[in-house]
């Protein structure tokens, strides 16, 4: 039980600080008109990620409270391509390169069409 406590409290703190950055970006960048606020999650989510796996590995922390907080909650709040990086980076650790770039393709390819669908199937839904 207390793990998932651990992920929901963690969970609160990536989503509000998500939620910081993009209005940060916004307030100070939005003139661009391009996603900088996911771009910059996403990278620094990874980043953290990368600290966090080797914190965990180093002292024995995973799948402890501590560690699913940090990694599940906040950077998983944050962002889950967070946790996309760090699978892909492990397979090509492990010589799988083939399965790392399926899982870049896939990820990406994948994800892209089930938000196309989405729309779809809604505006279908509602205009039928």
């Amino acid at each position: 039980m207390r793990e998932f406590i651990a992920v929901a409290l963690g969970g609160m703190v990536g989503s509000v600080a998500r939620y910081a950055v993009g209005l940060g970006v916004a307030k100070g960048w939005s003139q661009l008109n391009w996603p900088l606020a996911t771009l910059l999650v996403n990278v620094a989510g990874c980043f953290c990620i990368g600290l966090a796996a080797a914190a965990a590995k180093k002292w024995h922390w995973f799948d402890t409270p501590i560690d699913l907080a940090v990694r599940v909650g906040i950077l998983g709040g944050f962002t889950t391509f967070s946790s996309f990086g760090l699978e892909v980076v492990r397979l090509w650790q492990n010589d799988r390169t083939l399965a790392a770039s399926g899982v870049i393709l896939l990820n990406v390819s994948l994800a892209i069409l089930a938000v196309v669908l989405g729309e779809w199937l809604f505006k279908w839904a509602i205009e039928s």
